[in-house]
């Protein structure tokens, strides 16, 4: 008798997991993308999808924690917003974590990938500025300055709203959009421009206006896998795709970041 209602449990749990992997989940990390975009601006020489993946590197130690053990997701089932959970995650998105992640991630790239310093300050800087995104965006709770102390007990909590969320990261998107485009110009005629706003839109739209499913018991950390497996090295894959159609217009970079002034702003100016 309990047989034939296993199957379909076990199939509507699978679809909650993707359904909120690619949609919701993959959100989370949507308003990050504009960091990117900005920074491929004054670090003309890195890799779009190096910096995207530094932009993000924080959600990517969140689902290889989920998945330890070491932090966790509690479900609300009361909660109308796109991310209805109460985040501990103090491992993954404390600031002294993420200064930590910043500084392994920027050494990584400079000593593994042999990339110039400029790029590696970029990138630890983005890792960085993770935590200064979501403290801007996250409900009180979630943020910390390190995995001991207790979460600040302020917070914007624009995730609470649906259509709060979805205004505040399509403004801050179009707006990198725009000063990516301003300082950029296309070396190959292709959709590469298309396919990269394609896909944010659907990340975008999708977490902000999709019903979530009902995740009352249900494991919560493979929430990640779809996320980490599927919608983050796509999200990866076009940001190259578009770094290789486009090339920062070296002469209409800001003049606060000009190449030529022997200031110390040198460190963070690529050459």
């Amino acid at each position: 008798g309990g047989g034939p209602a296993a199957v379909p449990a076990i199939s509507y749990t699978v679809i909650n997991y993707f359904d909120f992997g690619l949609t919701s989940g993959s959100s989370m990390w949507i308003g990050h993308l504009v960091l990117a975009l900005v920074a491929k601006v004054f670090a003309p020489r890195a890799s779009l999808g190096l910096l995207t993946l530094a932009s993000m590197f924080c959600d990517v130690m969140l689902g290889l924690f989920l998945f330890a053990g070491l932090e966790r997701l509690e479900y609300l089932p009361w909660d109308s917003g796109p991310l209805p959970f109460r985040f501990v995650v103090p491992y993954s998105h404390s600031l002294a974590m993420t200064v930590l992640y910043g500084l392994i991630f920027g050494a990584a790239v400079c000593l593994v990938a042999r990339r110039p310093f400029a790029d590696c300050v970029a990138c630890g800087l983005l890792v960085v500025a993770h935590f200064v995104g979501d403290l801007a965006v996250h409900r009180p709770g979630m943020m910390a300055l390190a995995p001991s102390m207790a979460p600040f007990s302020w917070g914007p909590s624009l995730v609470d709203g649906r259509l709060s969320m979805l205004l505040a990261e399509f403004v801050t998107v179009m707006a990198s959009l725009a000063i990516y485009m301003r300082y950029t110009k296309p070396l190959v005629r292709n959709r590469s421009l298309e396919i990269y706003v394609a896909f944010a839109a659907a990340q975008l739209l999708g977490g902000s206006l999709t019903p979530m499913p009902d995740l009352t018991d249900v494991p919560l950390a493979p929430l990640a896998l779809p996320m980490l497996g599927l919608a983050l090295p796509a999200q990866v894959a076009v940001s190259v795709f578009l770094d290789r159609s486009r090339a920062v217009i070296e002469r209409s970079r800001p003049d606060g970041f000009c190449v030529r002034r022997r200031t110390v702003a040198r460190l963070y100016i690529w050459r």
